[in-house]
């Protein structure tokens, strides 16, 4: 479980309300599309979050 304090000391760079789990999920990609993603910067985390959430709604997951 994770420790509620720590995860109090940065806001979220996102604009979700969920409560996030307690363990990250990672995935290695290709290195083209990882290159395009690290390139988002500051933003890369809450893109991520948006188009892993958006995929399971489309694909029937949620």
């Amino acid at each position: 479980m994770a420790n509620e304090e720590n995860l109090k000391h940065f806001a979220r760079a996102d604009e979700t309300v969920e409560p996030l789990a307690g363990k990250a999920t990672q995935v290695r990609l290709p290195v083209s599309v990882s290159k395009a993603v690290e390139e988002l910067g500051k933003q890369k985390t809450a893109w991520l979050r948006r188009v892993i959430t958006e995929a399971a709604q489309r694909e029937g997951l949620l």
